[in-house]
C-alpha cells in the first residue's frame, strides 16, 4: 500500500497553496491567582508577592501573531488540538521587595538643616533589594 501524498492531506488538496494567515483561529487564555502583602516600618518597607498562574493558548503564540502569510495552523481539521502551554508560561512567581529610605535631608536624622542644593544631592535617596522567582532576572538603572 502506498502512503498518500501530503498534498492529499491538505484541507484543499485541489489547490497548492490555500493560506489561512491571519484567520483569527488562535487564542490565548490567562488564569491566575494574585496575592500581595505590604508593610512598613518607619524608614523599612517590606512587599511580598505571589502569583499562581496558567498561560495557554490555542496554537503557537508565533502563529498567532504573526504578519507573514507561510504560517498555518499544524492540523486544519482539528483545530482545538492544538491547545498548550504558551512558552513563555510560569506557574509559580514570588517577588520580594525591601526597601529601606535612608535618612538623609529635610525631616531626618542626617543633614536635617541643609539649603535647597544640598537637600536635592543627599536627601530622598533609598535602598532597595529586589527579588524574584519564576522569570529570568532584570534590572533597571
Amino acid at each position: 500500500m502506498v502512503p498518500p501524498s501530503p498534498q492529499a492531506l491538505r484541507p484543499y488538496p485541489q489547490y497548492n497553496a490555500v493560506y489561512d494567515a491571519n484567520a483569527g483561529v488562535g487564542r490565548t487564555w490567562y488564569d491566575s491567582l494574585q496575592t500581595k502583602i505590604e508593610r512598613r516600618f518607619g524608614a523599612w518597607q517590606f512587599m511580598g508577592s505571589y502569583v499562581f498562574s496558567k498561560n495557554l493558548s490555542l496554537m503557537h503564540y508565533r502563529q498567532i501573531f504573526s504578519q507573514s502569510s507561510n504560517v498555518q495552523v499544524q492540523d486544519a481539521y482539528n483545530v482545538q488540538e492544538g491547545k498548550s502551554y504558551m512558552p513563555m508560561d510560569l506557574p509559580h512567581v514570588f517577588n520580594i521587595l525591601n526597601s529601606y529610605n535612608l535618612p538623609f535631608g529635610r525631616e531626618e536624622s542626617f543633614f536635617s538643616s541643609t539649603n535647597r542644593l544640598t537637600e536635592a544631592l543627599i536627601g530622598g535617596w533609598s535602598f532597595r533589594a529586589p527579588t524574584s522567582t519564576g522569570a529570568p532576572a532584570s534590572s533597571r538603572w
